[in-house]
């Protein structure tokens, strides 16, 4: 006997209302690379065994901001300065990354701004540097096509609203991202750790603070049978938390459960869990400075586990 369990993870912001671009997208035939002497680490923009994930960084073209130079800083050291209407490949190996976007000053405000990357192997993203508006600072989003930038266009493997997993472990319903900007989402999948009955993907959409993480795990007849031992609720209790853990380790404090609740699912009998993390957003509010762990916000991140089949006789 089997046990499929599946779970969700919410860490979502809302935003206002939508506002024009101010400055023009290029591609990397229409833009200029990165001159080498504002290239400060070589070695990134070459591939290399282990470096098997690609980001392209495009800076927009249009006289909204060109005055200012922009560092892009790779985990807290400067890669490269890029300029209006510039691009620059980089080559890392699979991990997670904080790119930081930074004005040092002079004519120009003083400007921190950092956004979090997951790269798998054989990625490929491009990741676009634009100002909304007058009056907004640069931002930097991360986008499937180097070449367009519809934000109508769904990602991956969305196709009306329903994302399929690639192993067909599970579908899931995925509402557009609720940004002003109308980014969509990115599609990571994460790392199943060498568990080939297990399948985690991430939706996200970085800069603006929007992440939902879907998994689902096909569970063996042992221990489904040690799972009945214990108190149903008591399992999915701990299912969730295992979850969050096992999707973020870098949380300040242990989150705090604010809401829970259970009800029944397609699956059968389902826990949402509501955790409070101090500090825990990957979004920061710094000006004129690097960000630090402190000028992140607390944050709210929702969990939903199901357990489908097993010895419960309510679920079966």
């Amino acid at each position: 006997m089997t046990s499929r369990l599946i779970t969700l993870l919410f860490a979502l912001t809302a935003a206002g209302c939508s506002i024009p671009t101010s400055t023009t997208p290029i591609t990397q035939q229409s833009g200029t690379p990165v001159p080498a002497a504002r290239i400060y680490q070589p070695e990134l923009t070459v591939p290399a065994p282990g470096r098997t994930a690609k980001v392209s960084f495009l800076r927009d073209a249009g006289a909204l901001g060109s005055a200012c130079t922009h560092k892009i800083l790779v985990e807290g050291k400067p890669a490269f300065a890029i300029r209006a209407g510039e691009y620059q490949t980089l080559y890392f190996p699979p991990g997670q990354y904080v790119f930081t976007l930074e004005i040092e000053g002079g004519i120009c405000p003083k400007l921190s701004v950092s956004h979090y990357a997951v790269l798998r192997d054989g990625a490929d993203e491009t990741h676009r540097i634009y100002i909304p508006s007058l009056t907004s600072r640069p931002q930097v989003v991360a986008v499937s096509d180097g070449s367009r930038y519809s934000s109508a266009i769904a990602q991956g493997t969305i196709r009306e609203g329903e994302y399929k997993s690639r192993s067909h472990k599970f579908s899931v319903n995925i509402r557009k991202p609720s940004n002003w900007a109308g980014v969509p989402y990115v599609i990571t999948p994460l790392d199943n750790r060498g568990d080939t009955q297990y399948e985690r993907v991430m939706f996200h959409v970085g800069d603006f603070g929007e992440y939902l993480v879907v998994g689902a795990r096909t569970v063996s007849g042992a221990s489904v049978s040690a799972m009945d031992k214990d108190d149903h609720r008591t399992v999915l209790r701990n299912i969730s938390q295992a979850s969050l853990m096992g999707w973020r380790r870098d949380f300040s404090a242990l989150p705090g459960i604010t809401e829970e609740a259970f009800f029944d699912s397609t699956y059968g009998e389902a826990i949402v869990r509501v955790y409070r993390a101090p500090k825990g957003s990957f979004l920061a509010k710094a000006q004129g400075r690097k960000s630090t762990p402190d000028d992140r916000f607390d944050t709210n991140i929702a969990s939903i586990v199901a357990r489908r089949g097993g010895g419960c006789p309510s679920l079966c």
